[in-house]
């Protein structure tokens, strides 16, 4: 089965790289929409890892596989 994970990296006051990690994005994002999401969520300044997110820095996609060998309670 494959896992989807979209991956926000924001700086914050510090200088310092944080990630904001989601599970199962929509289908078809592109770069301009997350870079949109995310100028969205360092505007709106809710998120703090020791400081406040100042800009966004990359956004990825990481899919991972994982093939279960073996399962005791399903």
């Amino acid at each position: 089965m494959d896992r989807k994970i979209l991956i926000l990296t924001f700086m914050d006051e510090g200088g310092k790289h944080s990630r904001m990690q989601i599970a199962d994005p929509k289908e078809g994002l592109d770069g301009n929409t997350c870079k949109a999401a995310a100028n969205q969520i360092v505007q709106a300044g809710i998120f703090r890892t020791k400081g406040k997110y100042v800009a966004p820095v990359k956004a990825e996609i990481v899919v991972t596989t994982a093939d279960t060998l073996f399962a005791e309670h399903d």
